[in-house]
């Protein structure tokens, strides 16, 4: 096993000594500096442990801006765990939410509606602590971060559009295990913008958050809005001068799908170096269609089950595969991590499960013993002690010759809208109209809407 040399809160407070008014975050036209969010996230981090939040769930209510990346560094400095609510959902799943993962403590900018619910069901609601309050404090010095590096970092919530919603609980040691994998295969530098564009409830938008700020590059955090429109978002990134951007492989189809609409001057992105992708499989025609628009640009695809903290395999696509390639690997597991293709209790090239073991791997299902017990498990392929703890994936997988990892789709019939997790019966209901998701066989994205 590698040892670990990230830890995202010792990087920043290090950063704001070094460079302190260097730019760390972007949105719209405001930016941040290393400073002003070291000041911001101690001040937020003071008030958590002033009110005793440390070892406990801490969530955030808002929508992504510089009160969210706040949030989240203030959360892991005062030894906490990030609870991330989406205030635009129903409030019977957010106070679902909290409620399964014990929450105590709420920020934000407004207090969340679904705790009416807990009112009216006599159940105790978690305090609120309002971010404008606490951001307004003077901080006169600097927040020495919690020792609860053993704890957990974060916990992330499953769709629940297959059934009701799985809190992976992420430890500290796996997020930072992820955020070195992420900065070493990316190769990021100071020099670098990554731009942030995924929902702060999906697993990928910490990565997106935090990588950049532990080398001391920046970040660009892109409304919905920008990124609901390929044109401004194409804006956006000719702008910030974006050298690393993620996306779900049918985003990237319709952005594909505008770019070659432009003339070549037109749709250039000269700081542009590197695309990853995420969510759904990234198919060979989709890799052919981008690499000639950008052959300097190669994409990182990877796969990422929420329940071991986000990637855990890599592979970078620099050529356009042939045409007589099925698939396009996802390729090896990333430092501390190994990925089996397994046929119930023996090793195959390929198997009905994909199982992943090592740094990184939830601690389970938060309070959901039964169903914690169904999906992990002890590694019976491997004596080493840090391989201990298996998670075990309904996607099936091939192991090629060449070592190469293949993910070959779901075997429990899931497909993905956008990202989110849908059922392939309920996607009949809400698609009809759409062809290729009727009968995704014959789709250039399969199983993908």
């Amino acid at each position: 096993m590698e040892r670990q040399t990230i830890d995202v809160v010792t990087a920043i407070n290090r950063l704001a000594g070094s460079e302190p008014e260097r730019v760390a975050l972007r949105h719209g036209a405001d930016e941040l500096t290393n400073e002003a969010l070291r000041s911001r996230s101690d001040a937020l981090a003071t008030t958590l442990q002033e009110q005793g939040a440390r070892g406990v769930v801490v969530g955030y209510s808002g929508g992504r801006d510089f009160d969210w990346a706040t949030a989240v560094i203030a959360i892991l400095k005062a030894g906490s765990t990030y609870l991330p609510l989406n205030p635009s959902l129903p409030a019977s799943r957010t106070s679902f939410t909290i409620e399964q993962s014990r929450c105590i403590l709420l920020i934000g900018r407004e207090r969340p509606g679904s705790l009416k619910l807990f009112q009216d069901s006599s159940k105790a609601a978690p305090q609120v602590a309002a971010i404008e309050a606490a951001l307004s404090r003077v901080q006169t010095s600097p927040v020495v971060p919690s020792s609860n590096v053993d704890g957990l970092a974060y916990i992330l919530f499953t769709s629940g559009s297959t059934g009701r919603p799985r809190g992976a609980m992420i430890e500290r040691a796996g997020l930072n295990n992820h955020l070195a994998a992420k900065i070493d295969a990316l190769s990021l530098t100071r020099t670098d913008c990554v731009v942030q564009t995924a929902s702060h409830c999906f697993d990928i938008s910490i990565w997106h958050l935090l990588s950049a700020l532990c080398v001391g590059a920046s970040t660009s955090i892109t409304d919905d809005a920008t990124l609901r429109s390929p044109s401004s978002f194409l804006q956006a990134i000719q702008r910030y001068g974006t050298t690393v951007v993620q996306l779900v492989p049918s985003m990237l189809a319709v952005f594909v799908e505008y770019l070659q609409s432009l003339a070549a001057a037109e749709r250039a992105m000269d700081g542009l170096r590197i695309i990853s992708t995420v969510g759904e499989p990234l198919t060979p025609g989709l890799a052919r269609a981008w690499l000639p628009l950008y052959p300097r640009v190669s994409i990182l695809n990877h796969y990422e089950p929420t329940e071991c903290a986000d990637g855990v395999t890599h592979h970078l696509v620099s050529v356009p595969p042939a045409l007589a390639e099925p698939y396009v690997p996802i390729g090896r597991p990333i430092q501390n991590v190994e990925v089996y293709v397994a046929d119930g209790p023996r090793l195959c090239n390929v198997g009905e499960e994909t199982c992943v073991t090592g740094v990184g791997v939830a601690a389970g299902y938060v309070n959901d013993h039964v169903r914690t017990k169904d999906a992990f498990g002890p590694d019976p392929f491997s004596n080493d002690l840090s391989f201990r703890r298996l998670y075990r994936a309904s996607d099936l997988g091939h192991l090629r010759s060449d070592g190469l990892l293949e993910c070959l789709g779901r075997r429990d019939r899931q497909v993905k809208i956008r990202g989110t997790e849908s059922s392939w019966e309920k996607s009949k209901l809400v698609c009809p109209l759409i062809p290729w998701c009727m009968a995704p066989s014959q789709s250039h994205l399969p199983a993908q809407v």
